[in-house]
């Protein structure tokens, strides 16, 4: 008997969970990466972001505090839509050697649920991701 009420709260426990991951290193093309500042946050943290250019060529964003946040999952990576913020998308230019910082607060609006996520940004060589970081 005292083995079911158990396994009803190791049940409870696993839908509790939050699925974690390996970590994943970030997605950098000719010497233009992203980067931040910890590998680890908890929910209402503030991320620091950086976009390097360590290319030989000037390269073209948007707003940097609008890089997009993705979860990881048991299928790949996806786009997170419940993550609001108040950015400006201008054009921001970075010759090479230069590098872009800006905080993201995850706070806004009651911060994000536990996980493994990254940060992607597009740039006129394409799309460069932080390394996974966990939220806790």
């Amino acid at each position: 008997m005292r083995t079911l009420p158990l396994v009803l709260l190791l049940g409870l426990a696993a839908c509790d969970a939050v699925e974690t991951f390996p970590p994943e290193p970030g997605v950098a093309l000719e010497g233009v990466s992203l980067a931040t500042d910890r590998d680890s946050y908890n929910n209402r943290s503030t991320v620091g972001l950086t976009l390097r250019n360590g290319g030989e060529d000037r390269i073209e964003t948007g707003g940097l505090g609008c890089a997009r946040l993705e979860r990881r999952n048991s299928s790949g990576w996806s786009r997170r839509d419940f993550f609001p913020r108040v950015c400006l998308d201008i054009l921001l230019s970075l010759s090479p050697g230069n590098q872009f910082e800006v905080d993201i607060e995850l706070g806004l609006v009651g911060g994000v649920p536990g996980g493994t996520y990254r940060f992607v940004q597009r740039t006129s060589v394409g799309d460069v991701a932080t390394p996974s970081f966990e939220v806790r």
